[in-house]
């Protein structure tokens, strides 16, 4: 079983040649509860609200976040350079990270579960999700508030 599971690690291999197992003998072969819940994070994602702004509480831009605010021009232009997610940083392996279709299937897939988780939980704040393909990174994801394009940010600057 090992011998096979290693040899079919990547699912679409996994998927293609397998009659016996399905998808979630794959999961159970090859994840850990740490995957699983890690990855739950990424497509249920917590968001935290601060001067009327809306971040993704793991974001890797809120580190940067004092650069960020001092260029912003409006609170959705903060929110969207702060949540942006390059979908190539989610895989550790280069092949994965140069297959630009697949990075744009699970950009798409992430918007979408992003759509309904956002507005079942935050209905009041007519969050937009954008995926787009940069020259750089590659595919990527962020949300913002679409009514705040043109609302000026906050004078201070939001303790994180």
């Amino acid at each position: 079983m090992k011998e096979f599971i290693e040899q079919f690690n990547d699912f679409s291999n996994w998927k293609s040649v397998n009659d016996i197992f399905n998808t979630l003998d794959y999961i159970g072969a090859t994840c850990n509860f740490s995957h699983i819940a890690a990855i739950s994070k990424l497509l249920f994602p917590e968001i935290v609200i601060i001067s009327d702004c809306v971040f993704l509480k793991d974001s890797n831009q809120n580190k940067d976040i004092k650069g960020f605010w001092e260029n912003a021009s409006s609170i959705s232009n903060l929110e969207k350079v702060i949540n942006f997610i390059c979908i190539n940083n989610l895989t550790n392996m280069e092949s994965e990270k140069n297959n630009i279709f697949l990075n744009e299937q699970i950009a798409i897939l992430i918007k979408n579960i992003w759509k309904n988780h956002f507005v079942n939980i935050h209905k009041d704040k007519n969050i937009e999700i954008e995926i787009y393909n940069d020259e750089y990174d590659g595919w990527c994801i962020t949300i913002y508030q679409k009514d705040k394009f043109k609302h000026p940010k906050p004078e201070v600057l939001p303790e994180w």
